[in-house]
C-alpha cells in the first residue's frame, strides 16, 4: 500500500526557504514501506547531557520562514533555524558504517513500527506555531510536544523562552518514535535555536570575531577555500557549556524521551501535562488509540491536534481521530481553532479533557 503525506519529496521546508509567504502546494510522493514486524520502540528517557555529547563536531542547517498574523491583520515573518535535512541524512549514512541496525530509512518517509517520518518539517507543524502565536502559553510549566521530529512548535515556544529576561520554570518534553530522530534533528534544532535567540549573542559574538580572525589568516595564507561556512555551526565544548548555563539561569529544563505512545509511563511528571502539541499524528488508525488514550492521561489543560483532514492511503484523519476520541473519551470536547481550505484540508483542534 503507497501512503503520501500529500507534498513533495525534496521537503517541505524548501518551500519555506527564505519565503515566508510560500504556498502550501499538495502533490504526491513520499512513500510508506511496509514492515513485517510487529514489534515496537520501547519507552526510553534519554540524558540530555549525554545526547549532547554525541552531536557531530559542526552542523550546517538553513533558516525557515514562518509567516505570523499580527495585530493590525497583516503577516509577519518569522525565522527560525533547523539542521539542513541532506546533513542529517549524510550523518545517518556515517552512523550507519558503524552501526548496521540504523531504524531511521534515508529512502522512505514512514515504515511502521520502525520510523514515523521525524527527520522531515511537514506542514501541520506551521499550523501549530501559528496557532501559538496567537494562544498565550506564559503560565504553561511543563509542555509535551508528541512525535515532535524536527519540533519546530516547540522551538517557537522555546524561542520565546530565551528572549525573555524573566526565569521561565518551564520544562520542555519531548517524545519522538525514533531516538535517532532526536539525536539528528530534535537536539541540533534547539542548539539552533538557542544559538540565534538573545540568550546566545555573547557567543555569536566570540564566534564571529574568531571566523573574523580565522578567514583573515587563511586569506594570508592563500587558504581561503579552507574557510568555515557561515551555515554551519561548530559544536565546541564552549558552545555546549554556554547553551547548558543558558538553560539553567532561565530555569529551562528539557527532557526527552523516544518509543512508542503504549509504552510510555503512567505519567512523566508528578501532576500532568500543562499544555500538549501534536501535529502530523494521526495518519495511522492503527496508532490512533494509544495517542488518544495518552493524550488523555497526561492532559492537564489545553491539547492541540495539528493534522489535515484526511490521510489518502491509510484511512486516518480528522474524522477518524474524533470517532475514537468519543470512544475512548466520551466527555472531550473538540473545537476547531485553525483551518486551511487550499488544497489537502488542514486543521488545528483544541481538545479538553
Amino acid at each position: 500500500m503507497s501512503f503520501g503525506f500529500q507534498f513533495d519529496d525534496s521537503e517541505m521546508d524548501e518551500e519555506y526557504l527564505s519565503s515566508s509567504n510560500a504556498p502550501f502546494q499538495p502533490s504526491t510522493s513520499p512513500t510508506t514501506q511496509q514492515t513485517s514486524t510487529s514489534d515496537q520502540a520501547p519507552f526510553c528517557e534519554h540524558s540530555l547531557e549525554d545526547m549532547l555529547e554525541h552531536l557531530p563536531s559542526r552542523i550546517s542547517y538553513s533558516s525557515i520562514d514562518i509567516s505570523l498574523s499580527s495585530g493590525s491583520g497583516s503577516s509577519q515573518p518569522y525565522k527560525l533555524l533547523r539542521r539542513d535535512l541532506f546533513d542529517a541524512r549524510f550523518q545517518m549514512l556515517l552512523d550507519e558504517d558503524d552501526h548496521s541496525n540504523s531504524q531511521v530509512d534515508t529512502h522512505s518517509d514512514l515504515i511502521p513500527n520502525v520510523y514515523e517520518g521525524g527527520l522531515k518539517t511537514w506542514e501541520c507543524a506551521l499550523d501549530l506555531v501559528e496557532v501559538l502565536h496567537t494562544h498565550s502559553t506564559t503560565d504553561h510549566k511543563h509542555i509535551l510536544e508528541l512525535g515532535c521530529g524536527t519540533a519546530l512548535p516547540s522551538l517557537f515556544l522555546f524561542s520565546n523562552l530565551l528572549a525573555s529576561s524573566n526565569r521561565a520554570g518551564v520544562t520542555l518534553h519531548l517524545a519522538d518514535y525514533n531516538a535517532q530522530v532526536l539525536q539528528l534533528v530534535t537536539l541540533p534544532n534547539l542548539l539552533l535555536t538557542w544559538y540565534a535567540s538573545p540568550a546566545g549573542s555573547h557567543y555569536r559574538s566570540l564566534e564571529a570575531s574568531h571566523r573574523s580572525h580565522e578567514q583573515q589568516e587563511l586569506s594570508r595564507r592563500g587558504q581561503e577555500h579552507f574557510a568555515t561556512d557561515e551555515a554551519e555551526l561548530a559544536i565546541t565544548d564552549e558552545l555546549l557549556a554556554a547553551f547548558s548555563e543558558s538553560l539553567a539561569s532561565r530555569g529551562i529544563q528539557v527532557k526527552i524521551y523516544s518509543g512508542a505512545w503504549s509504552g510510555f509511563p503512567q505519567s512523566l511528571v508528578a501532576g500532568k501535562m500543562d499544555l500538549i502539541l501534536t501535529s502530523e499524528t494521526i495518519y495511522s488508525l492503527e496508532s490512533l488509540p494509544a495517542l488518544v488514550e495518552l493524550l488523555g492521561r497526561y492532559a492537564g489543560g489545553q491539547v492541540l491536534v495539528a493534522a489535515k483532514v484526511i490521510y489518502f492511503g491509510v484511512g486516518g484523519g480528522v474524522e477518524s481521530f474524533k470517532q475514537v476520541l468519543a470512544q475512548l473519551h466520551p466527555t472531550a470536547r473538540v473545537e476547531p481553532v485553525h483551518s486551511v481550505t487550499k488544497g489537502v484540508g488542514r486543521t488545528v483542534l483544541s481538545v479538553t479533557f
